[in-house]
């Protein structure tokens, strides 16, 4: 299924990046909270993850190391003021766009 923008919308969002090449990921993600989201050059989202407080660029760069991101080329990634909201997104998101790479 194809990454909807309007999800960028949502309130429980604090802050977001861009879509970035996964070579460029390292360098342009934050050391924060949130939830990632792979996806291939078409926008379907391949996987789905969440990171908690100060782990984000560590989870993103783990995830790129293994199957996760497989037929992946971009991640973007959302930030949040709490656990909870990462935990609910990360949750609802992969209910609603059931990524391969997650299953």
């Amino acid at each position: 299924m194809k990454w909807n923008p309007i999800d960028e919308r949502d309130g429980r969002i604090a802050d977001k990046g861009r879509w970035y090449n996964l070579e460029n990921a390292e360098k342009k993600t934050p050391n924060i909270g949130g939830v990632y989201v792979f996806i291939d050059s078409d926008m379907d989202v391949k996987y789905i993850g969440k990171a908690g407080i100060g782990e984000l660029r560590n989870e993103i760069q783990n995830a790129i190391s293994s199957e996760k991101s497989k037929s992946v080329t971009r991640v973007g990634w959302f930030a949040t003021n709490s656990k909870e909201f990462v935990d609910a997104l990360e949750r609802e998101w992969t209910d609603k766009y059931r990524p391969i790479n997650n299953l």
